[in-house]
């Protein structure tokens, strides 16, 4: 048994003796000296260990923990939203006693009892993946992913968990008044284009596999896989990124390199990143394989996944006001997308969009607009 499940053994085994005994009893002191020892073991072993509690799964260190899927105890966490537990060296048995208390009261209570989303102590923090307010969540999800991009510099490596968790927090923003909504955000920095806009690609993706009646797993892999379709574009230059005008040939080929290097981050990052390594490897070739960037070397029709993304991709770029050019009006890029139907993109994802875009219109909103 691993140490993370050892972990999650005894955290369980503390409410269970809570259930057991009266709060004087010896036994539930001795299951918090228990837990303490597995959480410093935990921690020789990994720093700062980090699980975030999704649906039916249990993730750790940025993986699905397989041993622990349908655990009850992380379902019911993650219905308190405590979705997210961390902890760094120094806990104490004080700040331990002091969580399981908090998680306690949490599980007992009905709609959190008016409690704040997160608490933290010195060493221990915890929280929810998603806010239920949907601009809060958004803003959320603008942090997440700049984060995520950073780690991705900095570490040569994309943080499965996080990916997930912002795909999450923008589904329950999709849903935040009781239906579908495709609530975009507004660019107000340029240098956070790449962050926006993978958010954005994320609920059109979503949005659209949504409006072609997808499976809910189907919709979610489409979603993350979209979020991190740019990623290889930590590598490129800001200066090269916002420049205003042409690029020059050589800026032109380091951007070029992107999906390539996108592509190889992802799958550095791990099996479950197969699709959107994929995806980013093949966003900016045409549909039927004949051009684009950076090519096949055997000509075939990109996977279903990246047609998909490609046209919300170009959707949401078109639609956004960049250093270069104004933003393009809903009927410009209609008529873009008509245009390039064929060739650069799939013929019936175009008209699907098109007609998500006419029948969800009164969906279709901007987020914090000024």
């Amino acid at each position: 048994m691993s140490q993370a499940l050892k972990f999650l053994s005894a955290f369980s085994q503390v409410f269970a003796t809570m259930n057991l005994y009266a709060p004087d009893h010896p036994a539930r002191n001795e299951a918090v000296i228990e837990l303490l020892e597995e959480l410093r073991a935990l921690i020789r072993e990994s720093p700062k260990p980090v699980f975030c509690f999704l649906d039916s799964e249990v993730v750790y260190r940025d993986q699905p923990l397989r041993e622990a899927k349908s655990w009850p105890l992380g379902r019911r966490l993650a219905e308190s939203k405590i979705q997210r537990l961390e902890f760094v060296p120094g806990v104490s048995q004080e700040e331990l006693q002091s969580l399981i208390d908090e998680v306690h009261l949490r599980l007992g209570a009905e709609n959190g009892d008016g409690r704040k989303p997160t608490w933290n102590t010195e060493h221990i923090r915890f929280g929810p993946v998603s806010l239920p307010d949907m601009e809060s969540g958004l803003v959320e999800a603008i942090e997440s992913v700049d984060a995520l991009h950073e780690k991705a510099y900095q570490e040569g490596r994309v943080s499965e968990s996080l990916a997930r968790g912002v795909v999450h927090t923008l589904s329950q923003a999709m849903r935040h008044s009781g239906r579908l909504l495709v609530p975009l955000v507004p660019l107000k920095q340029a240098d956070q284009y790449t962050t926006i806009h993978s958010i954005n690609s994320s609920i059109l993706s979503m949005g659209l596999a949504e409006f072609l009646r997808f499976s809910s797993g189907d919709v979610r892999r489409i979603g993350e896989a979209a979020l991190l379709h740019d990623v290889g574009k930590t590598f490129v230059p800001p200066a090269v990124l916002g420049k205003p005008g042409g690029l020059n040939p050589d800026e032109w080929a380091i951007v070029k390199r992107h999906p390539i290097d996108g592509a190889r981050l992802l799958l550095r990052s791990g099996k479950r990143l197969e699709l959107a390594a994929t995806v980013a490897y093949e966003h900016h070739m045409n549909w039927n394989g004949r051009g684009g960037y950076p090519g096949f070397r055997y000509r075939r029709r990109l996977h279903p996944a990246s047609r998909l993304i490609q046209i919300c991709d170009v959707y949401d770029a078109c639609r956004t006001r960049r250093p270069f050019r104004d933003p393009l009006s809903t009927d410009e890029i209609i008529d873009l997308m008509r245009q390039g139907a064929g060739s650069q993109f799939d013929p019936q994802l175009t008209e699907a969009i098109i007609r998500m875009m006419s029948v969800w219109e009164s969906r279709m909103t901007g987020v914090g607009a000024d």
